[in-house]
């Protein structure tokens, strides 16, 4: 089942803090033709060069993802990625005026209500899909992720189901948890787009001597004390923790430039992980592997993404 490519009906503009370089970032989403899909744009950069959000362009960074292409790099794009996807809202223009987007109060919500405040606009053309037909792996250690074929035929079997399973050991305050959801625009802005960014207390003193987050405290994301309770405020769900993290499986995923049919489970995985399988399914659409994947509509020109 396919359906119409989406834009935005108008622009829609927020200003932030970076979490990691701490800058003040201006981003405006703005609408876009058929076939762009995701296209940052650095506006504080001579010629204004651009970006697309797709797999190919990713960075190997440590607790978030990037896309660069010649000049244009942009940081901590899970977010904004997620946001996009999780509302079906396959076309836009990012405009940034710095290397990395804003990280708000560490969760999707405030792009998410931007970006639904302005409309969503069909366009007349189809939107690029890639339907999972075998299971698909991709592991480091005992964290793994897998995207099996979703279950059902026809229109039940049209959409991304994914869970989290989150396991960060017993010495962690952080308890074990789960989280599954069928992914729809309503579900990612009720269920999903709050969920913060977490931490644990003691991480936070390598992160401040690596110069990340001197403008964050507290009230920008979760942090569990050695005890396991949370400082400063209270979670916002029981398993916020899994849920943010199938909050940027969502981003990563969004990574393939087209919607992705399947079911999709990760257990203790992460940014990596989530862009080791990107480049998996991508791989085997470029091999026209049928019996892995059904890319319909599907680039396999990353110059043409």
């Amino acid at each position: 089942m396919t359906r119409s490519q989406t834009t935005l009906a108008a622009d829609a503009e927020l200003t932030g803090v970076a979490f990691f370089t701490g800058g003040d970032v201006r981003v405006r989403f703005r609408p876009a033709p058929a076939g762009t899909g995701v296209l940052f744009v650095r506006t504080d950069l001579p010629g204004e060069p651009s970006v697309p959000a797709t797999i190919e362009y990713a960075l190997e960074l440590h607790r978030r993802t990037g896309v660069r292409r010649g000049e244009a790099e942009v940081q901590l794009t899970e977010h904004v990625l997620a946001a996009l996807a999780g509302l079906r809202i396959d076309n836009c223009r990012v405009e940034i005026d710095g290397p990395e987007l804003p990280g708000l109060d560490g969760s999707a919500l405030g792009f998410a209500e931007a970006l639904r405040s302005t409309g969503v606009r069909e366009l007349d053309a189809p939107r690029k899909t890639l339907r999972v037909h075998r299971w698909v792996r991709a592991a480091d250690g005992d964290a793994e992720i897998v995207a099996r074929p979703a279950e059902g035929h026809g229109p039940a079997a049209a959409g991304l189901r994914l869970e989290y399973h989150l396991d960060c050991g017993p010495e962690r305050p952080v308890p074990p948890q789960n989280f599954r959801c069928e992914i729809t625009p309503e579900r990612f802005l009720e269920e999903i787009a709050p969920a913060r960014t977490f931490i644990t207390a003691d991480e936070i003193p390598a992160l401040r001597a690596a110069g990340y987050g001197e403008r964050v405290d507290a009230a920008d994301l979760l942090v569990f004390e050695p005890d396991g309770t949370v400082r400063g405020n209270a979670p916002r769900f029981p398993n916020e923790p899994a849920r943010h993290k199938l909050l940027d499986m969502i981003g990563d995923l969004a990574l393939l430039g087209c919607d992705l049919h399947a079911a999709v489970a990760s257990r203790k995985g992460g940014h990596a992980l989530n862009r080791d399988l990107c480049r998996t399914l991508r791989a085997a659409a470029t091999r026209g592997d049928a019996p892995i994947t059904e890319a319909i509509g599907v680039s396999t020109d990353p110059a043409a993404a």
